[in-house]
């Protein structure tokens, strides 16, 4: 990899971002979201708000006077603040790619290791969700107070020192993650034969100054997202059980997402395990660069361990906001192997050869990331769609669905996508008809699917469609799906003006469903409109 300026470095590393994640500009809010851009609105209002511990998402002060001064600037524009989260994503990989140069010396691998973690698919859900961008503000002071500390062990001097901790205490604010650098800076200097006096004094300082952060956090704001999913013991098994399933989702989601994420199951664990122990095996070879970044993603996956653990084992397939920090020390990773791969070459091919294979293989892992991207962009459409059908917005569950549809790919469950959109596809009268043409000839045995296509044959003068249905109305279950399958198709009726058609099938509803007073009031206004169009 050439050798580039740090500003050229960055414009290169926004360049890459802009290709993987400008997209998520067109994802929605997410579940939190709402309530920060509440608690902006009320300090703009009443600065001394900011510092409430009876705000609606307390607890991360400088994270968020982030989305504070965000929310000042340009409302509460999702758009924006997705792309704001991409921004911080590439400052992140920048002062990762700085970090890594300042501690090492190595230009190539620390700004490989830096365009590398732009690349990762596991740190997805931290740079979509808006109320996930303290993760990036985390490993952006994460990696400056390292640095800083990697200074003071080499030079001494106080402004370091206190660089150190400042920046430390400023990560805490953030998200109290942050506290796995304590170790890590202690394993630093111990790497580095450096457990003198004076740094074991700052070692300290940092360890106490953690403590009373963490433990501040967790007294003044009780309602603190975080205090929230805190465990309230520990079970030593299921944390470990949780650990190497960490460990397995960061290595499964990394560059690729190779299956969909519903087909994992508990091969995860398996995964993780023998990723712990690879990763045990190459942190005891002394003479390997990448021990450092093995144990930073040990240490960085320890602290949602200190979550409920069925919390942890009932998170969504695909990436997740927890291996944002993680995902840094694999891409670290990443890179001292390429790198070794190409100096391995060059014995053996030459200078050319190694570096069109190191060419080719960073293109594979940017392709192969651009299209997991995509993929986990599908299973994000996915989800918000699903949300939004929850609380009866079915217009932008519809569109949130056929954005997930349109993306090509594996990774979604495509046959309870189309079980999910076809109903509710019904309240746009027969534009149903095409998108269930095309998921009865994909999934032809899905019984679902085969109860809604009967229910539009029905619905266009089909009897032996509706003596078929009629079979069902002793299935308590599977006559109210097929009342609710009418009173969409009903509804999509009644707004396409065609009355009679409503009325016909929301009368269907009632005689399949009796006990629906929605579609009552929907038959009444049907009939209303039906006799004044006449």
């Amino acid at each position: 990899m050439p050798r580039l300026s740090w500003p050229v470095y960055a414009l290169l590393l926004c360049a890459l971002a802009a290709l993987l994640y400008a997209p998520v500009g067109a994802h929605l809010l997410d579940t939190h979201d709402a309530d920060y851009f509440a608690d902006s609105e009320e300090t703009l209002r009443n600065p001394s708000y900011f510092f409430s511990a009876d705000k609606r998402m307390p607890g991360r002060p400088f994270f968020e006077l982030l989305i504070l001064l965000e929310y000042a600037a340009w409302g509460d524009n999702p758009r924006l603040f997705h792309w704001a989260g991409v921004v911080l994503h590439a400052i992140a990989a920048w002062v990762l790619a700085l970090s890594c140069f300042r501690a090492c010396r190595e230009w190539d691998g620390a700004q490989l290791a830096g365009a590398l973690f732009i690349c990762l698919c596991a740190p997805f859900q931290a740079v979509q969700w808006i109320s996930a961008h303290c993760y990036s503000l985390v490993l952006i002071c994460s990696c400056l107070s390292i640095a800083s500390f990697v200074q003071y062990v080499d030079k001494g001097g106080r402004a370091a020192a206190t660089g150190t901790v400042l920046l430390q205490v400023l990560g805490i604010a953030s998200h109290i993650s942050t506290a796995a650098i304590v170790p890590f800076a202690l394993y630093i200097a111990h790497k580095k034969r450096a457990l003198r006096r004076g740094v074991m004094s700052l070692l300290g300082v940092m360890a106490v100054v953690g403590l009373m952060s963490v433990l501040g956090i967790k007294t003044l704001y009780a309602v603190a997202p975080q205090n929230m999913i805190a465990a309230r013991g520990f079970d030593f098994w299921m944390a470990a059980e949780n650990y190497l399933f960490l460990w397995g989702r960061l290595l499964r989601s990394s560059y690729w997402i190779p299956v969909r994420p519903d087909l994992i199951g508990g091969g995860e664990i398996a995964l993780g395990a023998g990723a712990l122990c690879v990763g045990l095996w190459a942190g005891f070879r002394s003479e390997w660069k990448g021990r450092a970044a093995v144990v930073w993603i040990g240490l960085s996956l320890l602290p949602p361990l200190l979550l409920q653990p069925e919390y942890v084992r009932s998170l969504s397939s695909g990436p997740s906001r927890y291996l944002y920090l993680s995902s840094a020390g694999m891409a670290c990773v990443a890179a001292l192997f390429i790198l070794a791969g190409r100096n391995y070459a060059r014995r053996w091919v030459g200078g050319q050869w190694s570096a069109f294979g190191t060419i080719a293989i960073l293109a594979m892992l940017f392709t192969s990331s651009w299209y997991s991207i995509r993929k986990v962009d599908a299973l994000a459409y996915y989800t918000e769609a699903r949300h939004a059908l929850a609380v009866g917005d079915i217009d932008l569950g519809i569109e949130q669905m056929m954005k997930a549809l349109a993306v090509k790919g594996g990774i979604l469950n495509r046959e309870d996508l189309y079980v999910r959109l076809c109903p509710m596809l019904l309240n746009r009268g027969r534009e149903v008809k095409p998108h269930l043409d095309t998921a009865r000839r994909l999934f032809p045995e899905n019984p679902t699917l085969h109860m809604y296509e009967q229910v539009v044959r029905s619905m266009d003068g089909d009897t032996s469609s509706l003596r078929y249905l009629s079979r069902f109305r002793s299935n308590e279950s599977v006559r109210k799906a097929i009342a609710e399958a009418y009173h969409h198709a009903g509804r999509g009726a009644y707004r396409q003006a065609d009355y009679g058609r409503s009325v016909a099938a929301l009368s269907r509803a009632l005689s399949f469903d009796p006990n629906r007073p929605r579609t009552r009031a929907s038959l009444r206004a049907a009939q209303g409109a039906l006799q004044t169009d006449q």
